[in-house]
């Protein structure tokens, strides 16, 4: 269950606004990372794309899945690796490090749409 929760959180992909280049997108996955990983729950899931909205009802409900998440997988360890590719006309944030209670790499990945 702990590594379906890693997956969930990896790969939460949102079609978030964002300035177009690289560096706006790399920017901008570091942001929503660190909401994220900082509870800024409430500015976080006003950037997600209505699918994910609809997944995750309210903010509350993003909190209440990232505080689990973040019981099993521990403190983030280390530094972490950080890309952006172009993927189907989206950028696509990685960023993938080590926790400290989880067994391997875990990768959060924002999908950011042009809108």
């Amino acid at each position: 269950m702990r590594f379906l929760r890693a997956m969930v959180l990896g790969s939460m992909l949102t079609a978030c606004a964002a300035p177009s280049g690289e560096r706006a997108a790399m920017n901008q996955g570091r942001t929503y990372t660190d909401w994220l990983f900082e509870g800024q729950f409430d500015q976080l899931w006003e950037r997600l794309a209505p699918e994910m909205q609809q997944t995750f009802r309210s903010p509350g409900d993003l909190a209440a899945f990232a505080a689990k998440s973040m019981a099993d997988l521990g403190t983030p360890t280390g530094p972490a690796a950080e890309h952006v590719a172009m993927i189907g006309g989206v950028q696509v944030y990685s960023r993938t490090g080590r926790f400290d209670r989880a067994p391997r790499q875990v990768e959060v990945q924002w999908t950011m749409g042009a809108d």
